[in-house]
């Protein structure tokens, strides 16, 4: 019996990471799979820019809480020069999300939708 189990698992670890492997990247070849937006005509001003390197650089060191601010000060910027806060609301959404802020991320994407809705990007 004990030989049994022990095959058992050996089979299960060989076989487990390529079935993974198969999934994942059968994940990443569907084009219908999208991991961000793209941001908005016009919405990557320079300053936005500026804040979207830092809230991304903040993402990298998992500072997911100051990145979120970074991210809401682009989003911020690119609704005072008259653009939907696309790209820079996803990644506010995102940072909240990483960060375990559920409510943050979904009134970040609550904002952004009824934004959307009243520009006509939906």
């Amino acid at each position: 019996m004990k030989t049994a189990t022990y095959l058992l698992a050996v089979a299960t670890f060989l076989v487990a990471p390529s079935l993974s492997a198969t999934q994942s990247s059968a994940q990443s070849d569907n084009p219908a799979v999208l991991t961000s937006i793209q941001a908005s005509a016009g919405e990557l001003s320079p300053e936005v820019q500026l804040y979207i390197g830092r809230g991304d650089e903040l993402s990298r060191h998992l500072r997911y809480d100051a990145a979120a601010r970074d991210y809401a000060r682009a989003a911020d910027i690119a609704r005072r020069e008259g653009h939907l806060a696309s790209g820079a609301s996803w990644k506010l959404a995102s940072a909240h999300f990483y960060n375990g802020n559920l409510v943050g991320g979904a009134l970040a994407l609550d904002q952004l939708a009824n934004e959307a809705a009243l520009v006509g990007d939906l």
